[in-house]
């Protein structure tokens, strides 16, 4: 229980970050008080990204129940069913280049994340329209990141509009 009043932990960058060193940290170590994940890797090193995915999300979701900022960018074996394990309250979700990501379990997480500020979702290459019409309507989005989401159309934009018309500042 070393970690029992940990609030932050960014372990972006981390080449030697996997899956069970995040079960570590989050299940011995006690995280039940983290607010704030970033697992993020770099954008040219995708080779080995595939060090964190399913069986992180599944921990997350066990012991971090007060999780608000969660990064998961560059992370490709993220797939969909540990997406929908997470917990809903995201504050902040960071998703660029996560392929695997599917768009049933991306649909069911936003569902529950009526709190949503911001979205990163660029380069997920399964996301749809009806991913973003999943979006609760009300949600305080600030920012969302779209670039290179090429199966986004206007209507899918226009979803996210609706959704978020009193607080989107930005659509990247």
């Amino acid at each position: 229980r070393e970690l029992e009043h940990l609030e932050a932990l960014d372990a972006s960058f981390c080449e030697d970050v996997d899956d069970e060193c995040v079960l570590v940290w989050v299940i011995r170590g006690g995280a039940a008080k983290l607010r704030e994940l970033s697992l993020s890797w770099y954008e040219d090193r995708r080779d080995t990204s595939t060090k964190i995915g399913d069986a992180t999300l599944a921990a997350i979701a066990r012991c971090c129940p007060r999780v608000e900022r969660l990064a998961l960018d560059y992370r490709v074996a993220v797939r969909g069913a540990g997406l929908r394990l997470l917990p809903g309250g995201l504050k902040h979700l960071s998703l660029t280049s996560c392929a695997g990501g599917s768009p049933a379990g991306l649909r069911q997480l936003l569902a529950r994340s009526p709190e949503l500020s911001y979205l990163g979702l660029a380069d997920c290459v399964k996301v749809t329209d009806g991913v973003l019409r999943a979006l609760p309507a009300g949600v305080p989005l600030r920012e969302i990141s779209l670039w290179s989401c090429h199966e986004v159309t206007d209507d899918g934009v226009a979803a996210v509009a609706r959704a978020a018309a009193a607080t989107l500042e930005k659509i990247d």
